[in-house]
């Protein structure tokens, strides 16, 4: 029998960096967003980031969606992801 890897569903809308619906904040890792057009200073301040934007640089990410939903992500060099 294949392993299958879990299936999660991320909010997001716009896929551009403008509606802030995939707003979410890192709790580990790093990661650097493409463009923000929605986020606030101060939010960037409190670590958030809008997820169909950010890409990780580092090898693990974990981001919480607002509401305790805490989503973690490995990369290893070859740019291939594996969810924990």
């Amino acid at each position: 029998m294949r392993h299958c890897a879990p299936v999660w569903i991320l909010p997001f809308a716009c896929k551009g960096g403008m509606c802030s619906t995939c707003r979410a904040k890192l709790v580990e890792g790093a990661a650097q967003m493409e463009v923000n057009y929605s986020l606030e200073p101060w939010e960037l301040e409190k670590g958030f980031i809008l997820t169909c934007q950010a890409r990780p640089t580092t090898d693990r990410v974990v981001v919480d969606y607002d509401h305790g939903l805490a989503v973690a992500a490995s990369f290893d060099t070859l740019g291939a992801s594996s969810q924990d």
